[in-house]
């Protein structure tokens, strides 16, 4: 599975998606295990595992981005979801699931080289050396939370945080808020008028239409109740 793994024996919620997470996870419930030791160590140690893909694609339009997953599945989210006929790189925020979405990338290509030097990093046994247990938030190449409580990615209960690959939502830093200002005025493919706000719902029976799927369903059982299939059974 493409996820960080907390190997420790026993452990009740051993997945994660986030580096950030699962090294918390380790200091909280395994500290007398892994107090003073380095994330190298960690891992090389086989106390946590990390993923072969450390990509996270977010889209520049709304809070959802796709960890470990191909650029198409982030594509097909703007054309599904926010109304992006064309997407291309330009409309996506690229950043590394080790050091969290406040560190950034302009193109795909830089992504992956960086990740490509994480994971070498730690075949090579030249990860960072600062003990788990010390300074974990100050470090530039860890997770950090925001002051409202809010992590980075919006956090999941155990259960939630093993989905390999789900969508994970961001808080929105000032640097990407200009980014993604810049692609939202550059960006020609997409819609003037976003398809969630001023979606129609049209009755299948006449020219009856509104603006809540609710209300065409009660129009339809108010005006065409004897178009509908009826159970013959039940009374």
């Amino acid at each position: 599975e493409d996820i960080f793994r907390c190997n420790v024996k026993h452990c009740p919620c051993p997945k994660f998606v986030e580096a950030r997470k699962v090294l918390d996870h380790l200091e909280r419930n395994h500290g007398s295990i892994t107090q003073g030791k380095t994330t190298e160590q960690l891992i090389r140690g086989n106390f946590l595992t990390m993923p072969k893909n450390l990509e996270v694609h977010a889209c520049s339009y709304c809070n959802v981005a796709f960890a470990g997953q191909p650029l198409e599945r982030i594509y097909t989210h703007m054309q599904d979801r926010c109304g992006v006929r064309h997407p291309n790189p330009s409309d996506v925020i690229f950043s590394c699931r080790f050091c969290g979405p406040r560190r950034q990338f302009d193109t795909l290509v830089q992504l992956q080289k960086h990740c490509q030097y994480h994971l070498d990093s730690v075949r090579e046994g030249r990860l960072n050396a600062n003990p788990v247990a010390k300074g974990r938030s100050d470090s530039p190449d860890r997770y950090r939370r925001d002051s409202g409580g809010r992590p980075g990615y919006r956090s999941r209960s155990c259960d939630r945080r093993s989905r390999s690959g789900s969508s994970r939502s961001y808080s929105r830093s000032p640097d990407r808020n200009r980014r993604t200002s810049r692609r939202r005025s550059s960006s020609s493919d997409r819609s003037d008028v976003s398809p969630q706000k001023h979606e129609k719902f049209n009755c299948f029976y006449c020219k009856f239409s509104s603006d809540s799927k609710p209300n065409r369903e009660h129009h339809i059982l108010q005006e065409h109740s004897n178009m509908l299939f009826r159970c013959t059974v039940s009374h």
